[in-house]
Order: C-alpha cells, then sequence, then structure tokens
C-alpha cells in the first residue's frame, strides 16, 4: 500500500510542466484571436444583436477556461510557470471585456471621466456631449 501523504508531496513529473506551458500558451493564442476579432467587430463597430450574443458566449467560455487554468497553475505541486504573468494579464483583460459588456458606460459616466482626464477641455467636451 502507498502512503497518501508521500504521493500528495510528490512535484508532477517534467511532462506535467510541459503539458501544463502548452496548454497555456494555446490558450494564449486563442486570446490574441479573440482580441483581434473583439477590437475588429465589437469595439471599431456597431455590432448586431447577434454579434453580441456570440461575443458574450465566447467571452463566458474564454472567461472559463482561463480562470481554470490560473486554478491550475497556482497548483503547488507544478513548478512556477514562465507564461503565468502573461495568463493573469490576458485573464484581466477578459473580465474587463465582461465588465464592459454588462455594466456599459452611461453617456453621463463618459463625460465625468472625459472632464476628469481632460480638465482643461471642459467647454469642448460639454459641447461634444450635447451633440
Amino acid at each position: 500500500m502507498v502512503n497518501a501523504t508521500a504521493t500528495e508531496a510528490m512535484p508532477a513529473r517534467p511532462e506535467v510542466a510541459e503539458g501544463m506551458e502548452k496548454l497555456i500558451s494555446s490558450w494564449l493564442e486563442v486570446c490574441q484571436v479573440f482580441h483581434d476579432w473583439e477590437r475588429r467587430a465589437i469595439i471599431l463597430n456597431e455590432p448586431d444583436e447577434g454579434t453580441l450574443a456570440r461575443y458574450r458566449q465566447d467571452l463566458k467560455v474564454m472567461l472559463r477556461v482561463g480562470r481554470t487554468l490560473s486554478a491550475a497553475m497556482k497548483d503547488p505541486d507544478l513548478p512556477p510557470n514562465k507564461l503565468a504573468r502573461r495568463l493573469e494579464g490576458r485573464l484581466g483583460q477578459l473580465e474587463e471585456s465582461w465588465r464592459c459588456l454588462n455594466n456599459p458606460m452611461g453617456a453621463e459616466e463618459a463625460k465625468r471621466v472625459l472632464i476628469d482626464i481632460f480638465p482643461e477641455e471642459r467647454d469642448f467636451i460639454d459641447r461634444i456631449c450635447q451633440a
């Protein structure tokens, strides 16, 4: 019989760590493709309802996979992963996309933000926000 505590303390074999690195690298590549599409279809355009529905669904999947990979990377039996910071950065971008999708900024809030950032342009901002 194998001692359970001895096997729990054993680090992952190098092949497992390499496999995790490949998974994360692949997910990062998919993220880049997704963000490129997001920029073209959502940010730079006025998407229709079908495009927004597809975006919402794809974004949910990307977030779920990213969070799963993030949790797996934190497993103490795996060696530190050199892609960990990139994964967390991409996950943060996806979470920000989700916040923007579900809590879009209203016109008044946008105006306040612009005035906070460019206080010397308040008259101009007032004019363009009236249009």
